[in-house]
């Protein structure tokens, strides 16, 4: 049985005309095994869903050699991270096997989070999983290990510069200016 887009956490419990939004605002399509979705320092824009397959973000060593730095399963986003923060991506991505994804571009994304502000409390969610998952594997093993985590701290919104913008909410009208 496939995923439906209820089926995404990010999406789930935003609510029904915003799911109507992101199906009219979304393209469907699939990537073969083996393909890049995006490379390491790529400019970021768009957001992406696996709704089936799976994909693996790889990272370039300075000795030529490629890390293997994560697994993206169907439900998850990719290239959420980068898009947020305006930042090229981090890693490449590939389609481990066939995958089937939901992708907005950046202007879809930012529309809808002006619609639906609720999303942006599911993405930041799902970095905070990604993080504590990260602290997990780290765990794993007695090897010393370093965690760099950032915030957006408010960047570009009407929050940028208060003390607060780490944990602050915008109002609807603040939204509509945004």
């Amino acid at each position: 049985m496939s995923p439906t887009l209820a089926d995404i956490p990010i999406l789930r419990d935003v609510g029904a005309a915003a799911l109507k939004d992101v199906e009219k605002d979304t393209r469907w399509w699939s990537l073969p095994a083996g393909w890049p979705l995006f490379g390491e320092g790529d400019p970021a824009d768009a957001l992406h869903f696996v709704v089936s397959g799976s994909m693996g973000a790889f990272r370039a060593r300075a000795d030529g050699r490629t890390d293997f730095v994560g697994h993206i399963r169907a439900g998850e986003p990719v290239g959420e991270m980068a898009l947020v923060a305006g930042e090229p991506h981090s890693a490449s991505v590939h389609a481990l096997r066939d995958t089937e994804l939901l992708t907005l571009d950046r202007g879809a994304f930012r529309r809808l989070i002006r619609r639906h502000p609720a999303l942006m409390e599911n993405l930041g969610g799902h970095c905070a999983a990604s993080i504590a998952e990260a602290y997990a594997r780290a765990g794993a093993d007695d090897r010393p290990k370093a965690i760099l985590a950032y915030t957006v701290k408010g960047y570009g919104t009407p929050l940028a510069g208060h003390k607060d913008n780490h944990a602050g909410l915008m109002t609807p009208a603040q939204m509509e200016t945004f």
